[in-house]
């Protein structure tokens, strides 16, 4: 009747989860989709978020998908348990990442998490407010805000879609209705008629042009360089729309 079990040696082959990333004991994937009830009983938080960020640091710029995959993980990691992880010491590394990295979604998800360190981030009223100076204080310096002001200037630049919205749009318009252009803008000057009309405003009675299209920029700057920003004299431009 005494039956004895070494449960300590005793697993289970998953071949479900022979392509899920895992870090530690955590396969990242699903532990995001778990609820926030699981995340709020993990019992070492401060070791997972240790575990995320050596990861992060690996996969920076070789894998995107696994790179926002640790930032997410870190984001909701420390959205709910910031009190147990503490002050993160190394948050200019974040900024840094930011702007050396060329993928788009990689800063805007390293911009994210830097908001959820300094407690600004849209979890707040589901996680409550999150307050730890010292995190703060790290981004006192030249280097950061410089990097944060230049990424409130690339916020208004979205690119592409906003030109193929509009090019597609026209697509729809009788060949007789047609006025959209993209020409060389550089004659253009504050007043000029036809440039207060490219830009949205009639030039007879000075307001804006309900017809014209504002999600599309008016003038744009082009450069052929993976370098973010472009060197100056690689930028041509401006171009009107």
């Amino acid at each position: 009747d005494n039956i004895a079990w070494n449960h300590q040696q005793f697993t289970v082959d998953y071949p479900s989860l022979d392509n899920e990333v895992k870090v530690g004991t955590v396969y990242m994937r699903l532990w995001l989709q778990a609820g926030d009830g699981f995340i709020k009983s993990w019992e070492e938080p401060y070791r997972l978020f240790e575990l995320l960020f050596r990861r992060f640091l690996c996969e920076l710029d070789r894998n995107p998908a696994v790179t926002i995959m640790c930032i997410r993980c870190l984001e909701r990691l420390y959205a709910i348990h910031a009190d147990d992880i503490g002050p993160f010491s190394d948050i200019m590394i974040l900024v840094r990442s930011m702007a050396s990295t060329k993928s788009t979604e990689t800063q805007h998800r390293l911009l994210g998490l830097v908001a959820t360190l300094l407690g600004v981030s849209a979890d707040e009223d589901r996680h409550g407010k999150i307050s730890i100076p010292e995190n703060a204080e790290q981004l006192l310096n030249i280097e950061s805000i410089g990097q944060l002001c230049q990424f409130v200037a690339w916020g208004h630049t979205s690119g592409g879609d906003q030109i193929g919205n509009l090019l597609s749009k026209m697509l729809g318009v009788p060949e007789s209705q047609k006025k959209t252009m993209i020409t060389d803008g550089t004659e253009s000057r504050p007043g000029d008629a036809s440039a207060s009309e490219t830009f949205g405003f009639s030039s007879t009675t000075g307001k804006a042009d309900p017809a014209s299209d504002s999600g599309c920029p008016p003038v744009w700057f082009l450069s052929r360089t993976g370098r973010t920003p472009p060197p100056p004299e690689a930028i041509k431009g401006p171009f009107r729309v």
